[in-house]
Parts: C-alpha cells; structure tokens; sequence
C-alpha cells in the first residue's frame, strides 16, 4: 500500500507541475489578449514574464504553441512604442521564438532536433522543410500566420534596424539584421536584393570575407541593379559640381538638380568582389570579375579605371592605353587621367603625345606635382640623351656637335619651368632637386644653383 501510495502521489506531483507549466503558456495567451483589448503595456509584461518561464521548462519547451505565444508577445512588444523599453532586443526575440515555433510545429519530430541557430547545414533541412508543401504541421494556423503576416512585417523591421547599426558602424549587429530581413523575406517569396546588398557589405566591413564574397556573386547572379546614385550636381547658376553632399553647389545657387549613375549599384558590387580577390593575391579572378563588370557596365567610369589598373601593373600599356581613352571620353575634365595617359604614352617612347597629356593635366590641375614632375623630367632626359649624342661625336664634327648641344640646352630650358614649379610644390623632394641642379649648372644660373645647393645642403 505504501508503494502504491508513493507512485500516485509522485503521478500527481508530475502532473501538478505539467499542468502549472501549461497554465503559464495559457496564462501568456490571455494576457496578450488583454493587451489587444486595452493597449497596456503591463499585460505584455505579465504575458513575458509567464511565457519565458514556460519556454525554459523541459515540460512545454518543446511546443510549438509555447514559441508561438512567445514570438507574439515578443512581437507585440517591439511594436509598440510606448511598450518597446520592455526589452530592447525585442524584435531578435521574436524572431528566435517564431523559428523554434515553426520547427516544432512540423510533425516529422526528427526537425526537433535541428541546430537551426547555430548549424547551416540543418538550417537550409529546416528551410527546404518549411517550403516544401508536403511538410505536415500540427497546427497549419500558425505556420500561416508566422510566414504570412508577422514575417513580412519583420522583414521590413529588421532592415530598418539594419540601416540604424550600420550607420552606427556596428556593422557586426547590421549584418545579423540584414541577414534576418533577408531570410524572412525569403521564406515569404521575396527576395530582398536591397537586404542582400547592404549584408554583403556589412559582412566585409566586419571581417567577414567569405560571407560577403558568397553575397556579392548572389548579387552579381541576380543581376541586382539597385537606385541610381548621385554622382554630382547641376547647380542653380549652370556651374556642375562632382560633390554629392550637401556641400554641392553651396557658392553657386544651390543645387538645381543632381546628376544620377547610369547603373546604380551594379559596378561597385563587381568592384567590392573583384577587390575581395584581390585581397587574396587573385589577381586573374579580380580581372575576371572587373571583365563582367565592363560587359554588363560597358560605360561605367569606376571599371573602366579599375580594368586600367590591372593593365597597367600587369605591364600590358596598350589594353591600358585603350581603357583610359575610354575613361577621358566619360570624364575629360579628370586631370588623373590625362596624368595616367601621359606615364603610358611616356614609357612606350611616344613623346609628343605623352607631352600633350601631361601639358592637359597642368591645364587641369595647375599644382598637381607628379604632372609637373613627370613632363619636367621627360624634357630633362630628352636633354641627357642630346647632350650624350653630341659628347660622343668626333672632334671634326663641329657642326653637329653645336646642333646637338643646341638641341640638349632647348630640352633643358624646356624641363626648367616645369621642374621648379615641382619643387616649389614639394620643396623636399630630392628627385626634383637633382635634375634642377644639373640644369642649372649647365645654363650656368649660378646664383640658383648655390641657392639650391645651399637649401638641400649638398
């Protein structure tokens, strides 16, 4: 009788504590229902305290009904403004309580055991899961409401938190909530391309290369175009401006009207992915993919230059040269790329041309040293070499010797403009100072010379 005794006492005390469990997930019911009634943030209060009791109890924690009262209080919570300080993170509880909702609700039990949280691989079993339209559920209701009504909303709350942490350069946390406004529009049949984009760089600004590289080829895949981007302004009194804050135009009207991208987002994706390889030392696959950024982009200014680039260090000077025409025909007023055509024409031994873009990057940018240096310097060498031809001439050729000579002090005279206003720019810079000496010393400017000497202390 004693034993008997005990077992049903032990019964009830199990049942007891079952049902004490139960009546909190109830007891969470009935208050977010008041809460719709009334609007009073206590009743969510009461409604969190009993349902998160109940979610880490053995007896109810694996309900599908205990996460999805807990997903709606949660919910309802990060809702409501006057209700929000409650819990900050809110709107990430819901999200969790809905997930386990949805895998508990499946009635196949081997999903229970599914690390959707934690393990990607029974992540996408649970996502196929849910998407497949043979999947049974306990209870199809809350399936319905969670993927169609409180995901979407959810979706659109989480890239809105997203933005907040990413211009908080918490890009860490930004990356989290794109990456849930990504998968809830998903399980909705929307893709987020916008979400998808910003995770992208939200992951490579958090140090996650290999995540944001896989969402960069999504993006490429999709052929995500995105807004148009302003890349400069007209301004009220017909003057352009490239600046596009709200600094544009602020001596000349204001702006009257902004002057968009052709291509919105699409090229700099390719240029964030091609940059990611590159990062890696592959230099061929960060050319491949800069390639399909010039196919599809054919008249986008930021490939054109970053095609040139890999030319230009892979030595190939004619695909270079053939880029920055390209480059100088979107945007001749740059006085970089004339600079750039000018080096190219400089080393394949095309010297007037090379004079005539560097000449048009001074006309552009009068202080620009490395223009000023580089024509100075062509001119200078130009003299060496004639100076050299007539040093190495006979004695009985006078006439030539005299032309020759002529010729290196013209070269000379030529570099001399150019060379000082390169060291008055960067008075520091030895390489300047160098070939100034010589000239110098060669048009017998002696004062300048002992002037010069004097301040580099040589």
């Amino acid at each position: 009788m004693l034993k008997k005794a005990i077992a049903i006492c032990s019964v009830v005390a199990l049942s007891t504590g079952v049902f004490a469990q139960k009546a909190k997930v109830v007891s969470a019911y009935n208050y977010l229902n008041a809460y719709e009634r009334g609007k009073k943030c206590s009743e969510l209060k009461n409604g969190k305290e009993a349902i998160d009791a109940a979610s880490e109890n053995d007896q109810t924690r694996s309900e599908a009904k205990t996460w999805y009262y807990r997903g709606n209080i949660y919910f309802a919570i990060s809702e409501d403004k006057n209700c929000k300080s409650q819990d900050a993170d809110a709107l990430n509880k819901a999200f969790d309580s809905y997930s386990k909702a949805l895998k508990y609700n499946i009635q196949d039990t081997a999903y229970h055991n599914l690390d959707i949280e934690n393990n990607q691989e029974d992540a996408v079993k649970f996502f196929q899961a849910l998407m497949n339209k043979n999947t049974k559920m306990d209870d199809p209701a809350y399936t319905a409401d969670i993927i169609g009504v409180r995901f979407p909303i959810m979706s659109n709350r989480f890239l809105n938190q997203g933005v907040e942490q990413y211009q908080g350069k918490d890009f860490e946390k930004s990356y989290e909530s794109f990456g849930k406004s990504v998968a809830l529009a998903q399980m909705g049949g929307r893709i987020d391309t916008l979400g998808i984009y910003y995770a992208a760089i939200s992951a490579e600004k958090s140090n996650k290369k290999k995540e944001a590289k896989e969402l960069y080829i999504v993006l490429i895949t999709l052929k995500y175009f995105g807004e148009k981007e302003a890349i400069g302004a007209i301004c009220n009194d017909g003057t352009t401006s490239n600046a596009t804050d709200n600094g544009a135009c602020s001596k000349h009207g204001g702006v009257k009207e902004w002057i968009l991208s052709e291509y919105g987002y699409g090229p700099k994706i390719h240029a964030y992915l091609s940059q990611l390889y590159k990062e890696e030392g592959d230099k061929e696959k960060a050319n491949e993919i800069i390639k399909q950024g010039r196919t599809q982009y054919p008249n986008d200014k930021g490939l054109i230059i970053e095609e040139l680039d890999y030319y230009l260090q892979s030595g190939k000077n004619q695909e270079a040269l053939t880029n920055l025409n390209l480059a100088i025909e979107k945007d001749p007023n740059n006085h970089l790329l004339h600079y750039a055509q000018g080096t190219i024409l400089d080393k394949m031994g095309e010297n007037d041309k090379a004079e005539a873009s560097y000449k048009k990057a001074i006309e552009l940018s009068p202080e620009y040293f490395d223009a000023n240096y580089n024509l100075g310097a062509m001119y200078f060498n130009k003299g060496v070499e004639w100076n050299n031809k007539a040093n190495d001439l006979p004695l009985n050729e006078k006439k030539k010797y005299q032309e020759y000579s002529k010729n290196a002090e013209d070269q000379f005279k030529n570099a001399l403009p150019y060379l000082e206003k390169a060291h008055q720019i960067n008075p520091a810079d030895v390489d300047v100072a160098k070939p100034l000496l010589k000239i110098y010393q060669m048009t017998n400017a002696t004062d300048k010379y002992k002037a010069l000497k004097d301040k580099i202390g040589g």
